[in-house]
């Protein structure tokens, strides 16, 4: 199982890069949402252009930088203002393409469980955009079949394809002051 070996390799890398978003303080506020939202697409708008020529045509059409431009719109934050992340696309191909897109399609089930929480204990989340967070976690099993199948080809450049982005994404945090 291709998934297994991603998630057992990138385990600290999820870890610290989950105790750096902004979303990860106690009573975050609105601004940490801005925050959260920004350094996202601050990866996303970038990577997703490279990896979606890579991936198998079911899985394109999945883009969610554009969510996260709508969301920091209406929130006015212009996201062409922000920093393009450095992506180390080191190389081309199908399944360091799915190892990347594995962090970028996880992070909507993350989202799932950070909606939950902000909806219980923020109250400026309920009028705040959540498209990005609201965006549908039910596509993991079919993209984890997808990953598992054809993965399986090159399973340490799917490993490698995670890594690169779980690092872009940590490096952005830690850059906005995450």
């Amino acid at each position: 199982m291709v998934r297994a070996q991603i998630k057992q390799a990138t385990a600290s890398l999820h870890e610290a890069l989950e105790g750096e978003m902004p979303l990860a303080r106690q009573a975050p506020a609105l601004a940490d949402y801005v925050a959260h939202l920004a350094l996202l697409h601050e990866v996303y708008a970038p990577l997703e252009p490279l990896i979606t020529p890579h991936l198998p045509a079911e899985l394109r059409g999945w883009d969610k930088a554009p969510l996260l431009r709508a969301d920091l719109l209406d929130l006015g934050r212009e996201p062409e203002g922000l920093a393009a992340a450095s992506i180390d696309f080191c190389e081309a191909g199908e399944p360091f393409a799915l190892g990347c897109f594995y962090v970028l399609e996880g992070a909507t089930l993350g989202g799932t469980v950070i909606r939950r929480r902000l909806a219980s204990q923020a109250p400026w989340f309920a009028d705040a955009p959540r498209r990005f967070l609201s965006s549908e976690p039910a596509r993991w099993p079919r993209f984890v079949r997808i990953l598992d199948e054809r993965g399986a080809a090159d399973p340490a450049a799917a490993e490698r394809g995670a890594r690169a982005t779980f690092a872009a994404l940590l490096a952005a945090a830690r850059r906005n002051g995450g």
